[in-house]
């Protein structure tokens, strides 16, 4: 078994990169990170790791002071995640006023797919072959010229 280095806190205390993580749950190459770098009182040692972001998305912080994700900024503002993400992603700057505006006209789903006039062309195309035009002429084998 090897033999741990052993660093003195300013308050007097020895301490291991081990016994850190046991009693912080930091990974170690943090802890022997800060102890290498001359960080020796036991506040900077022992501190946890502040959370960068919440489930793997970023969390933007307006001019305000509110912080936002995309996800909570869709749920906000009843749109796509890709039309609340597309406001942060500006050259303008992170302004409460412009991120916050409610989103012109109405969702995806209400106006697309609810829509009459939008599904009855939908289902004219080629797809859905109401006529069944191109079932005949997919029999027919017929060859294109290029």
């Amino acid at each position: 078994m090897s033999k741990w280095k052993l660093w003195e806190l300013t308050d007097g205390t020895v301490v291991t990169v081990e016994s850190v993580h046991k009693v912080t749950g930091v990974p170690k190459s943090t802890i022997y990170h800060r102890l290498s770098n001359g960080k020796n009182t036991r506040e900077e040692v022992f501190a946890l790791r502040e959370p960068r972001c919440s489930r793997g998305e970023k969390i933007y912080t307006l001019t305000d002071g509110s912080e936002w994700t995309a996800t909570s900024l869709a749920k906000h503002l009843n749109c796509k995640k890709a039309t609340a993400q597309s406001r942060f992603y500006s050259r303008f700057g992170l302004d409460p006023v412009r991120i916050l505006k409610p989103v012109k006209g109405a969702s995806f789903s209400e106006s697309c797919l609810n829509d009459k006039r939008v599904r009855a062309s939908v289902q004219a195309r080629m797809w859905y072959d109401i006529d069944g035009f191109w079932k005949l002429f997919n029999k027919m084998d017929v060859k294109l010229s290029t």
